[in-house]
Order: structure tokens, then sequence, then C-alpha cells
């Protein structure tokens, strides 16, 4: 929506302000948390009314931080 960049370059190019590599960021291993969370929210958009899909990846997706909502 910025215009600039889809958000995935926008996080290869903050590590490479870094001084991370671009390859090393795209070989990076996601942790367990990480997939756990992902797989929920995908099987929570195929299984679930569309708005409590919309409403996991709005509201729960801000929200992973205390005090982020």
């Amino acid at each position: 929506m910025s215009g600039s960049a889809p958000h995935p370059e926008l996080y290869i190019r903050l590590g490479e302000a870094f001084d991370r590599s671009r390859q090393r960021t795209l070989n990076i291993q996601a942790l367990h948390e990480t997939l756990a969370l992902r797989t929920w929210w995908i099987w929570l958009v195929d299984n679930r009314p569309f708005l409590e899909g919309l409403a996991s990846v709005s509201v729960a997706g801000e929200a992973q931080l205390p005090g982020a909502a």
C-alpha cells in the first residue's frame, strides 16, 4: 500500500541496513512458534467463516505484542 515495495522486500532491505546479507535473510529458519501461528491462520481462513478469518489476521496479527492493540 505504501507504493515502495512488498513487505518481504522491505524486511530484506532492513536486514541489509543492519549489515545482514540478502541471502542470509532469505535463508532464515522460522521459529516453531511462527510456523504454528502461520499454520493456525491458514487453517482458520480455510475452515471458519470469512469474518473470523479476517479478524484472526487483522486483530490477532496486529496484536502479537503486549500493549500493541
